[in-house]
């Protein structure tokens, strides 16, 4: 073999190792762009799902209180109307708290006596229907579907409302 092949041969394999050096930190490089261009599109992505999120809420909130006004608010209204014409009075409770259990209502005897013109006057399976719409319409905010802020502004005293005034029949 020739003295000069050798170092030939040397020669050829530290160039090709310091030019190997050189692709494998340009891949580096290349790869660690990339990941920065990975997390920018992700964070792209999950802001564009928050917002669209957000505006679905909102859009369901304003749809659930266009439908509370059309059709559960003349609903609840006409049973109303029912228990007057029954003799059954339509009170707003006073509740010590918002836990909704028997300590909550502040004068219980008058509660109690409320249930019995309820149940005497036939009208316990109306108040439940009254409740079982208002819990239907709730259900949306109450699970994070809809924007309870938006619906709280423009239904939300008018629901409370008619919570007030059937506390007993829900907390009994």
């Amino acid at each position: 073999m020739d003295p000069n092949s050798h170092q030939y041969l040397r020669f050829t394999l530290e160039l090709l190792s310091y030019v190997s050096n050189i692709v494998i930190a340009l891949v580096g490089m290349i790869a660690v762009y990339q990941l920065v261009l990975t997390k920018r599109a992700v964070e792209t992505a999950k802001y564009d799902i928050e917002l669209r999120s957000k505006r679905e809420a909102v859009t369901l909130a304003a749809d659930k209180c266009a439908y509370f006004a059309e059709q559960i608010l003349p609903k609840c209204n006409e049973s109303l109307a029912k228990f007057v014409s029954a003799g059954v009075s339509v009170n707003i409770w006073a509740l010590a708290d918002a836990k909704f259990d028997k300590t909550s209502i502040r004068d219980a005897n008058a509660a109690q006596q409320w249930q019995k013109q309820l149940r005497t006057a036939g009208m316990r399976d109306e108040a439940t229907d009254v409740l079982n719409l208002l819990e239907s319409f709730a259900m949306y905010f109450a699970k994070g579907a809809a924007d309870e802020q938006v619906a709280y502004s423009a239904v939300g005293a008018v629901f409370r409302d008619y919570i007030d005034r059937l506390a007993p029949h829900l907390i009994y």
